[in-house]
């Protein structure tokens, strides 16, 4: 028999006891025998936990009441074994007919396998709940009218409601934009005919105004009967990488537009053969694309002489691991020579390709040069004055509309480069910084340019006011490349804070010495801006120190001239501007620029920038 069987009499002893009562209790005959109900070392309690005390035990009851106690879960801490939980029935036990009970008679089964199975049940189905209800995705179900019939935490927190609000009364169309509304009206139909929707993108806009873009996933339950039940849906909150998304369509946007520019001519060229062009060199030259892709580079140049020498220049540059800038002159389709300042990066060392950037200056050479002649010319001359009337609008338009593709251009690869940056993708990464810098070389070119042809050939006094000196030194450290900004350290040896100056013309002829001083100097080296004053006469002193292999002897006479000029380890000659305006920059402030000292250590170069009295 496998039910315990206690009879105990009036007063609650126990008077008879089964073997299964013995077995399930873990208790002898001997030491049930004679205990009561209210003995201390049954240590009883309810199915909450809480102490069950031995005169509410069911056998005391029904000895109290006259009435049988059914079905009543105690759990028994009887023995050894640990807690047993055991189902009681007492039924009251009357002699003779009489009305009040003489014993009581209890039967109990061993339940404790059922409680723990009910308890870990319990545990899972919470459990289970707690992984519906705060899944780091929304879940709910709809009834065929598209109300919410169950819905999981997670989404009443995107919704910023709560269950009572919603469940039976409202659906995902009260929280869907105009145009999710739209697409539900249009696929729920699908969803309750059984196709289901995967991956359909909308947005839900909660109680509290924020909006979510979701990815919703979405089928129909049927019972077994093959009814409608409800439809089942999940929703993915994928807002960072709509938003993700979003940003790399405006950053290839940017890429598109940069590219396809018809300013600035662009080309890929792989062992001297373009294999892309761009809208630029189209207009540039004259060339539909399809007439220059897969052809030799030589077809622009003048001769096979310059087209060697270029060739050479480019191949020099890339030995010491740096980009390639020239110019030089060429041919457009129609025949008409060119002048073009030529950039070019290395994009992979493995192929060879190089993406160069080609910007046509022919009018501002011509110009520079008419500039400089009609500087010996009379200036009463009427004709005279209505073409440098001209020039100077032409290098107005000049001056806008070439530096506003490159600023696009630049600031398109530094939003490239920033959405790499999490990849840390070094393949793509050192030919943008590369290409970075020959944006900015391509700017500094044409600043300088555009300053010799129109600020520097000026008559007139320039406009001088007290600033501050370590915002123009700032300012012209600025203006150099990021890898080289932390090559310039500064030296003070005066307290004098500010000085009359022009500052855009000042930050010009010092970002030049600076740009000189970084390149012809060893990258692992620092340069030097050294401030100190003159009293006799009263002037601000600034020096440019660099470590560089000094200035060939044979260039120093003519070294602030307009002409070519080379350093020693070079043997390609350029057409240098950068001294030059440096020169002219000083006599506008009625100063100087001077070559201090330069030798094999290096070269020191100062500006002397006149204070107090006529200038």
């Amino acid at each position: 028999m496998s039910e315990g069987i206690v009879i105990q009499d009036r007063d609650g002893r126990v008077i008879e006891v089964n073997d299964a009562a013995q077995r399930i209790l873990g208790l002898t005959c001997d030491q049930l025998m004679g205990r009561t109900s209210t003995d201390s070392r049954w240590r009883s309690v309810r199915e909450d936990g809480s102490e069950w005390v031995g005169l509410d035990h069911p056998s005391m009851v029904a000895l109290r009441t006259a009435c049988p106690q059914r079905n009543q879960i105690m759990g028994v801490d009887a023995s050894d074994s640990g807690r047993r939980w055991i189902k009681i029935n007492a039924s009251p036990i009357f002699d003779d007919g009489g009305e009040t009970p003489s014993r009581v008679v209890a039967s109990f089964v061993d339940i404790t396998e059922q409680i723990r199975l009910q308890s870990q049940l319990a545990q899972a189905a919470d459990e289970l709940g707690d992984l519906y209800n705060n899944a780091p995705c929304g879940y709910h179900t709809l009834d065929a009218a598209g109300r919410f019939t169950r819905i999981n935490e997670t989404e009443l927190r995107w919704l910023g409601v709560t269950r009572e609000e919603v469940l039976g009364r409202l659906g995902p169309m009260d929280f869907f934009t105009e145009e999710g509304r739209r697409i539900f009206q249009q696929r729920f139909p699908d969803v309750l005919s059984g196709q289901g929707v995967s991956g359909l993108e909308v947005e839900l806009q909660g109680r509290h105004g924020e909006l979510r873009r979701v990815s919703v996933y979405a089928s129909i339950v049927k019972d077994a009967g093959g009814r409608f039940m409800h439809t089942r849906s999940v929703l993915h909150d994928i807002t960072s990488l709509h938003e993700a998304r979003q940003v790399l369509e405006h950053v290839m946007l940017d890429q598109s537009t940069m590219l396809n520019n018809d300013l600035i001519g662009m080309a890929k060229v792989i062992d001297r053969h373009f294999v892309w062009v761009n809208p630029g060199m189209t207009r540039i030259f004259g060339y539909a694309p399809h007439e220059l892709v897969n052809q030799s580079t030589r077809m622009l140049f003048l001769n096979d002489e310059d087209h060697r020498s270029f060739g050479q220049a480019i191949l020099a540059d890339r030995s010491k691991g740096e980009y390639a800038r020239a110019q030089s002159r060429m041919r457009r389709k129609d025949g008409r020579v060119l002048w073009i300042d030529v950039n070019a990066a290395l994009l992979s060392a493995d192929s060879g390709e190089s993406l160069g950037f080609m910007a046509d200056i022919t009018e501002l050479k011509e110009g520079e040069e008419a500039r400089v002649k009609a500087m010996w010319l009379e200036l009463e001359n009427q004709r005279v004055k209505e073409l440098l009337n001209e020039r100077e609008e032409l290098l107005d338009v000049l001056a806008h509309e070439v530096r506003q593709p490159l600023n696009n251009a630049s600031a398109a690869l530094q939003s490239t480069t920033s959405a790499m940056e999490p990849s840390r993708n070094e393949q793509m990464a050192s030919p943008a910084a590369r290409a970075r810098q020959v944006i900015h070389d391509v700017q500094a070119c044409i600043d300088n340019t555009l300053s010799v042809a129109s600020l520097l050939m000026a008559k007139g006094p320039i406009q001088r006011e007290d600033v501050d000196i370590d915002m123009v030194i700032n300012l012209a450290i600025g203006d150099m490349a990021p890898r080289q900004k932390g090559r310039v350290l500064i030296e003070r040896r005066t307290q004098t804070r500010t000085a009359s100056m022009e500052v855009g013309l000042m930050r010009l002829a010092l970002r030049n010495l600076l740009s000189n001083a970084l390149k012809f100097s060893p990258e692992s080296s620092p340069v030097v801006i050294r401030l100190s004053d003159c009293d006799h006469p009263l002037a601000l002193l600034i020096d440019v120190v660099d470590a560089g292999d000094g200035i060939a002897a044979e260039l120093l006479p003519r070294l602030f001239e307009r002409e070519d000029r080379a350093r020693q380890e070079r043997s390609t000659k350029r057409k240098g501007l950068g001294l030059y305006i440096v020169r002219r920059v000083m006599e506008l402030h009625g100063g100087a620029v001077q070559v201090l000292h330069s030798d094999a250590k290096g070269t020191t170069m100062r500006l002397s920038i006149a204070q107090g009295g006529d200038y």
